[in-house]
């Protein structure tokens, strides 16, 4: 995700704090992984694809939204949910 910020794909006034969000989103899978909480963790990335929804074209660009989704897909896929 950070590297989408480096390149500008989050953008407008705002988008510091939707970062902010998405991390702790992310943060928090990452936690839930770590112990073993396959679907908490499927839940708190189906939120942040949500938030993520909310601001495509908002303060995410189009190739953000796309690489990011596809990530979070690809990590629900291997967590068996």
């Amino acid at each position: 995700m950070h590297q989408s910020v480096s390149l500008g794909w989050f953008f407008g006034h705002g988008s510091e704090g939707i970062v902010k969000s998405l991390d702790a989103k992310l943060d928090a899978a990452k936690v839930s992984i770590a112990r073993g909480q396959n679907k908490t963790a499927v839940n708190q990335l189906n939120a942040f694809v949500k938030e993520l929804q909310a601001e495509r074209d908002k303060h995410v660009n189009g190739s953000a939204f796309l690489l990011l989704k596809l990530n979070v897909d690809f990590i629900v896929g291997k967590l068996g949910s």
